[in-house]
């Protein structure tokens, strides 16, 4: 599937065995599924214990092909020897065991119709190298098969919308959710650097001001030193509205940062911010 529109679209993914047999509970109604196998879910976590205790109770071909992918260690060690000392084997028991020379003789074509579908792919992907051509025609005719069954589209679309909202129910986040979260997060890293470089430059700004002022004042208060008859009660004035003129500003500029900044971090947060910028420039 394509998507268009990334934003507007719905995702969900299924990785484990769990997340499938939710699924698989939820569409087929099959109470006795959960009822008596939920167990594989959490069968990593059992005890050995419990596993003989499920194995016993449940002991058949399904159990086996599940335990020879998920746990190889507990099929090669109790389950193994007990199919090997079966007298009646059929073909799960010899594909199990991997009894590669009587298989072979299921790749005949009369042996191999009497398969059912997942004994005959079962087979094929096991000599998919030996045997490339019964790979190649199984896979033929299931697609054929496939393309002219009948697609009932109303069906699909229930079936697509149950898995969907059936995931979607996990406390979870999705795929879609965290990627959508981790945009998010950085769209706003990216603001909140843009305000950094603003407040750091306006605090500069402030920074030098002050500094031009504390240099303003020695050179005023010195010539006033040297002449004390010189100055005047005007210049005294005149200095000062200067140097009040310029506070101002600065303050104006305080505010400005501080409206920007407020509606950003909040009030703790900027302080905080701000606090620490100071500290670098000084």
């Amino acid at each position: 599937y394509v998507l268009d529109d990334f934003k507007t679209s719905q995702i969900e993914t299924y990785q484990s065995f769990a997340d499938v047999f939710a699924l698989v509970d939820t569409v087929s109604n099959n109470h006795e599924l959960k009822s008596k196998w939920s167990f594989l879910c959490r069968w990593s976590q059992m005890s050995h214990a419990d596993k003989l205790k499920k194995y016993d109770e449940f002991f058949c071909h399904e159990l086996h092909l599940f335990l020879q992918n998920k746990d190889v260690s507990f099929f090669d060690k109790v389950c193994q020897p007990l199919i090997a000392s079966k007298l009646n084997k059929d073909f799960m028991d010899y594909y199990l065991l991997r009894d590669m020379t009587v298989l072979q003789k299921y790749c005949a074509l009369e042996k191999f119709e009497r398969l059912n579908i997942l004994e005959q792919i079962l087979l094929a992907q096991l000599f998919k190298k030996e045997r490339t051509q019964l790979a190649s025609s199984l896979f033929a005719r299931c697609q054929s098969k496939h393309e002219s069954l009948p697609i009932d589209a109303q069906r699909f679309d229930t079936l697509f919308r149950t898995a969907l909202a059936n995931k979607a129910m996990d406390e979870e986040p999705s795929i879609q959710q965290q990627l959508e979260r981790k945009m998010e997060k950085q769209e706003n890293e990216s603001k909140m650097m843009d305000d950094f470089e603003f407040c750091g430059g306006t605090m500069l700004l402030c920074a030098n001001e002050e500094e031009e002022e504390e240099e303003e004042d020695g050179a005023y208060y010195d010539d006033d030193d040297d002449d004390d008859d010189e100055s005047s009660e005007a210049d005294e004035r005149a200095h000062g509205m200067t140097l009040k003129k310029k506070r101002k500003k600065k303050a104006q500029a305080s505010c400005a940062v501080d409206a920007r900044y407020n509606g950003r971090l909040g009030m703790g947060g900027y302080s905080e911010q701000r606090e620490k910028m100071q500290q670098e420039q000084l």
